[in-house]
């Protein structure tokens, strides 16, 4: 927790310094200002190599290596045996000072969303703080620990992963008292050799000692496996089984959930997305954990919103664009291709898709899936990046019109020419490709 003294940072890292100029702010890049920089060895860019431009964006302080033997550049250097767990022992120090409750978020999808649901229904009640945007990485997570001020009650941190053993880290960090696991699925598959693989890297996130309660989907696959995990307690919710302890449903356009049997909430449901019926309800059970009662629920659900870039609607002229470009992996793009399809507009359904990522031995077979989910919804499909040729392929196989292209400039001209008055338009994709500002081409 933020300030303190240079002297104190170099304290806490097992380093004598003098110096009692206030540390404020921190990050990780030279470009960005912050009072404290931490020199992060990266595969293509040492942290290293930027000492002097982190000075010009205001640094005071920085912690390096000790194997560093460069200039100071005018800054305060602070050496370390490893940057990165400089940073997060600082970030883990900053939680134990303020001792708040914790509760952690991970999945293949739906983490963010769910976070932000978790911390609309709390904040009514608690200080909170939630991890902004997706910074739930070995680097994001903690940097964001560092911008606590004090006086948060409830943590909601999202933890992602690319392969075992992240999760687990992170709880280090900041233990959970609560945690949730909303699905799991093929994402950052490539360090994986099978589901049960990675839904066992992702129940980490239960077996902190810490971890009182551990919400997760009965839904995904090998669910019965999560109770191996950790000594807290398990508590399952489903979208799909009314026998679960905790049940959410649609019917005429109302969310309703079952606790054990006995329907608790009955509310208009106004969200679009068939899984964040799923991501909600893991959220509301969190919040009914911490105290909130399901009429605060119900009345707080009435504003909520989905966080910006997930089936976020966009009007350009009468054109409607579905703007999902957050990230994709096949379970999300599937949802969307729901989407697109339920919603009653647009005289053509049109989907623009990337690639999917990280996926491995398991690309192909991904992406056949998500063309065969596509083929019976699609009316045209605009496609980007090699992963996505078996999408045209099934589409040719089919005699579906559907376009493949190698860059992004080629594919903004065609739909430029090829959109008609009264599509309703998919922009689903991996986030390297940014398919969401394909939006700001055309006239409003």
């Amino acid at each position: 927790m933020l300030p303190l003294s240079i002297s104190q940072i170099a304290y806490i890292l097992k380093h004598e310094m003098l110096g009692n100029e206030l540390i404020f702010t921190a990050t990780v890049e030279s470009s960005k200002k912050g009072d404290l920089f931490f020199a992060l060895p990266g595969k293509r860019k040492d942290g290293h190599d930027f000492l002097e431009a982190a000075k010009e964006t205001g640094s005071k302080a920085a912690i390096v290596s000790k194997r560093y033997r460069g200039p100071s550049f005018g800054l305060n250097l602070i050496p370390v045996e490893d940057v990165l767990e400089a940073l997060q022992t600082l970030a883990h120090m900053s939680v134990t000072k303020i001792k708040p409750l914790i509760v952690a978020v991970t999945g293949s999808m739906g983490k963010t969303t769910t976070k932000d649901f978790l911390a609309e229904l709390l904040e009514g009640r608690y200080q909170v703080y939630k991890s902004q945007g997706n910074a739930n990485s070995q680097i994001g997570l903690p940097l964001g620990l560092l911008s606590l001020r004090g006086n948060e009650e409830v943590l909601v941190l999202e933890m992602g992963m690319t392969e075992k053993g992240e999760i687990a880290k992170l709880t280090t960090i900041a233990p959970p008292d609560l945690a949730i696991i909303t699905t799991v699925g093929l994402v950052h598959a490539m360090n994986f050799i099978s589901l049960q693989e990675i839904l066992k890297a992702k129940t980490e996130i239960f077996t902190h000692r810490s971890t009182k309660y551990g919400i997760y989907n009965t839904d995904m696959p090998n669910s019965q496996d999560v109770h191996y995990y950790g000594d807290g307690e398990k508590i399952p919710f489903s979208t799909q089984n009314r026998e679960a302890p905790f049940y959410a449903e649609i019917k005429e356009c109302q969310i309703i959930i079952w606790e054990k049997g006995q329907k608790v909430l009955e509310r208009p449901w106004n969200i679009l997305g068939e899984h964040n019926v799923g991501n909600f309800l893991a959220a509301a059970i969190a919040a009914r954990y911490l105290g909130v009662r399901w009429q605060e629920i119900g009345v707080i659900l009435e504003k909520i919103k989905l966080p910006s870039d997930r089936l976020e609607l966009v009007q350009r002229g009468s054109i409607t664009f579905i703007k999902d470009a957050y990230n994709a992996n096949r379970n999300s793009l599937c949802e969307a291709l729901k989407t697109l399809q339920i919603l009653n507009i647009g005289k053509r359904k049109v989907a623009v898709i990337s690639e999917m990522l990280e996926l491995g031995s398991f690309a192909i077979e991904e992406h056949r899936i998500v063309a065969e989910c596509a083929l019976g919804i699609v009316d045209n499909l605009y496609c980007i990046g090699p992963g996505t040729k078996i999408l045209k392929e099934v589409f040719d196989a089919a005699c579906k019109p559907c376009y493949y292209y190698e860059n992004k400039d080629t594919l903004i001209e065609a739909l430029k020419k090829d959109l008609q008055e009264e599509d309703l338009v998919l922009l689903k994709g991996a986030r390297v490709y940014n398919l969401g500002d394909l939006v700001g081409h055309f006239k409003c």
